[in-house]
């Protein structure tokens, strides 16, 4: 399955699954055929951003370009990682 096909509401499933009911990231990707590094992305994403950071790319919500620029001054210059700042 394409990972771009999974709903929201399937997405926020599998995630909370892993937050709350503290299922492994492996047993739920195998168990759903997801892979796990796009759990893991997920997972990080929702701690860091929320539910509405499962949403479709469409969705979910637009970045200024000062927004994006001071995101990537912070990985280049101020020593962060990229995955903090997604």
């Amino acid at each position: 399955m394409t990972i771009s096909k999974i709903k929201f509401e399937n997405r926020l499933f599998l995630v909370k699954e892993i937050v709350n009911e503290k299922k492994s990231i492996n047993y739920i990707s195998k168990k759903y055929d997801v892979p796990k590094g796009t759990l893991q992305d997920w997972v990080r994403r929702y701690e860091q951003l929320g539910e509405d950071a499962l949403r479709p790319y469409k969705t979910r919500i637009q970045y200024s370009a000062k927004i994006k620029q001071l995101a990537v001054e912070e990985v280049l210059y101020g020593g962060i990682g990229i995955r903090s700042v997604l």
